[in-house]
C-alpha cells in the first residue's frame, strides 16, 4: 500500500489567488517606479531649459548694456570737443536739439579772429598840367585824415588743442534685489521595502480530520508575500 499526499481543491485554489495578488502588487510597484524615474528625468530637463534660457538673456542684456555705455561715452567726448573747440575759436558752440517738435536753440557764433597784415600800398598817380600861377591864398585848413583801409584778410585758423583725459570711472551700482524662491523639485523615488513583520499568534486548532484521512501541512505564501505553512487533510 502506497501513502500518498495531496491537499483539497479549496486550499490549492486560494494558493494560486494569493500567489496572483502577489505577483499583481509587485507589477505595479515596478510600473510606479518607472512612472516617477520618466517624470523625474522630464523635470531636470524642463530645468535645464530654463536655466539656459536665463543665461542666454543675461548675457544678451550684458551686451546692450555695454554698448550704450559705449555710445554715451562717445556723445560725451563729443560734446567736450564742441566745447573745446568753441573755446578755441575754431567753431561756434553747437545748439540745442530740440524735442517733443520743439525746435532747438541756436549755437553760438565762434571767437573773433585775429586781425589780418596790411594791405599794399596802391599805385601813384599821372602829374597833371602845370597851371597859371594864381594869386597867392591865405593858408589853406588842414587837410582831413584820409580814410581807413579795410580789414585785412582773416588769418589762418589755429591747430586743434590736445584731446582732454578720460572722465573717472562711475560709482558701482546697488546689488540687484534677490529674485522669487524656485519651485519644490520632483518628489524622490520610493524606499526600499522594509525587513518582513514578525509572525501572527497561531490560530485556533481545527476541527479532526474524516475517517480514513491523515492530518498533513502544505507551505504557501499569503498576500504580504510571507511563507505559511496550511494545514490539511490527505487521503491515504
Amino acid at each position: 500500500m502506497t501513502a500518498g499526499v495531496s491537499s483539497p481543491p479549496e486550499a490549492n485554489g486560494e494558493a494560486t489567488v494569493i500567489l496572483n495578488r502577489g505577483v499583481d502588487a509587485i507589477e505595479q510597484q515596478v510600473r510606479g517606479t518607472r512612472r516617477r524615474f520618466l517624470w523625474t528625468w522630464l523635470a531636470l530637463a524642463v530645468l535645464a531649459m530654463l536655466v539656459g534660457f536665463g543665461t542666454a538673456v543675461g548675457l544678451t542684456n550684458a551686451h546692450n548694456r555695454a554698448e550704450d555705455a559705449k555710445l554715451r561715452a562717445t556723445e560725451v567726448k563729443a560734446q567736450s570737443d564742441d566745447i573745446v573747440s568753441y573755446l578755441k575759436g575754431d567753431t561756434g558752440l553747437p545748439g540745442v536739439p530740440g524735442k517733443n517738435g520743439v525746435p532747438g536753440a541756436p549755437g553760438n557764433p565762434g571767437a573773433q579772429g585775429d586781425p589780418g597784415p596790411a594791405g599794399p600800398a596802391g599805385p601813384k598817380g599821372e602829374r597833371g598840367a602845370t597851371g597859371k600861377a594864381g594869386a597867392t591864398g591865405p593858408p589853406g585848413a588842414p587837410g582831413a585824415s584820409g580814410a581807413q583801409g579795410g580789414p585785412g584778410p582773416q588769418g589762418a585758423p589755429g591747430s586743434p588743442g590736445d584731446a582732454g583725459s578720460d572722465g573717472a570711472t562711475g560709482a558701482r551700482g546697488a546689488t540687484g534685489h534677490t529674485g522669487p524662491t524656485g519651485k519644490t523639485g520632483a518628489a524622490g523615488a520610493q524606499g526600499p521595502a522594509g525587513p518582513p513583520g514578525p509572525a501572527g499568534p497561531q490560530g485556533p486548532a481545527g476541527g479532526a480530520c474524516p475517517a480514513g484521512t491523515t492530518p498533513t501541512q502544505v507551505p504557501a505564501i499569503d498576500v504580504n508575500g510571507r511563507a505559511v505553512v496550511i494545514a490539511a487533510c490527505a487521503l491515504p
